[in-house]
């Protein structure tokens, strides 16, 4: 699979596909992922799911991106293979015991829709279990992947209504690389899951508000934009999700609502806040510490309400 390829392969999908028509976050990513291409196509072959006809593609993308590039990309764009061939190819290859072999799995696959998106994280079409399959380095994915998809990802409800399950999935396969916001995908479900996080759920239409919505709907354009998008679907919002005070205050409310005498007086005394920490950050004056520890609160109030109000009684975010 793939195999002295790599390097030419993920080369080319830098050196051809940028900006709008990017195929991946990272070299590591599209190293990753080149590993599931068959390479025992012909050089020059236009079709047919091999890492040769994403080359020929991808060498065809230097002067025509928006119409190659997405034939050269991990799911072929049913050109580079059918819908179905990459997707039996890419899970067999990562999932091992998810069928019994081609036969079992293109009979499934008949089965799934194709009208999703490429690189779509969640939804019930074939396009997000080829997602999944090829980032599949762990049983999550795979379980992702799978015909029943039994985390609902790509299968049931998933991708029609704000979820943990859809939205944890996504972003911990598409912020690598330095743009993680979680440590695993369990740990995400339990921050969404309401023992840190406090957001309402709101709808995948909401792109500037603290909902769980607007965070899914960033974490979808994080597959094509990981640097700029991670930051808005992590647990801050990013002053995007949210501005930096309605995440801190909603945080205060729910957690430590004792430390402002009601949600006014602490978005009055919060837009006095420095705002130029890092993202995440567990030190320092500014309101990125006092959300970090706002958010810890809901697991030990004790600890992280005196870091995380005004005075930073605790000196921690001082």
């Amino acid at each position: 699979m793939c195999g002295t390829y790599s390097d030419v392969y993920c080369d080319a999908a830098t050196g051809s596909c940028s900006g709008d028509n990017q195929l991946y976050a990272d070299s590591e990513t599209c190293h990753q992922i080149c590993e599931h291409f068959p390479d025992n196509g012909n050089v020059g072959a236009a079709d047919g799911d091999t890492v040769q006809c994403r080359l020929y593609h991808l060498g065809a993308a230097k002067s025509d991106p928006a119409g190659h590039c997405s034939h050269g990309g991990a799911s072929g764009a049913n050109v580079c293979g059918s819908w179905c061939q990459v997707y039996c190819d890419m899970i067999l290859d990562a999932c091992e015991d998810s069928y019994s072999g081609q036969a079992s799995c293109q009979t499934a696959c008949e089965g799934f829709d194709d009208n999703g998106n490429i690189d779509d994280a969640t939804g019930d079409s074939v396009q997000c279990r080829i997602f999944h399959a090829s980032v599949a380095n762990n049983d999550d994915h795979c379980t992702h992947a799978s015909e029943d998809s039994t985390a609902d990802t790509c299968g049931g409800a998933g991708g029609d209504e704000p979820s943990c399950a859809d939205y944890c999935a996504a972003i911990t396969a598409s912020c690598t690389g330095g743009n993680e916001q979680y440590g695993s995908e369990a740990d995400c479900l339990t921050a969404c899951n309401g023992e840190v996080l406090h957001w309402e759920t709101g709808t995948l239409e909401d792109t500037n508000v603290n909902t769980l919505g607007c965070r899914q709907y960033h974490v979808g354009a994080a597959a094509n934009d990981p640097a700029t998008h991670c930051i808005h679907a992590g647990p801050t919002g990013g002053n995007a999700c949210g501005d930096w005070c309605d995440v801190y205050c909603d945080a205060m409310e729910e957690s430590c609502g004792d430390s402002y005498t009601d949600y006014a007086a602490c978005q009055t005394a919060c837009g006095a806040f420095a705002t130029d920490g890092a993202v995440n950050a567990a030190a320092g004056d500014n309101v990125q510490c006092r959300i970090y520890h706002a958010s810890a609160a809901a697991g030990d109030p004790a600890t992280h309400c005196d870091h995380a109000d005004e005075d930073s009684a605790a000196g921690t975010c001082l």
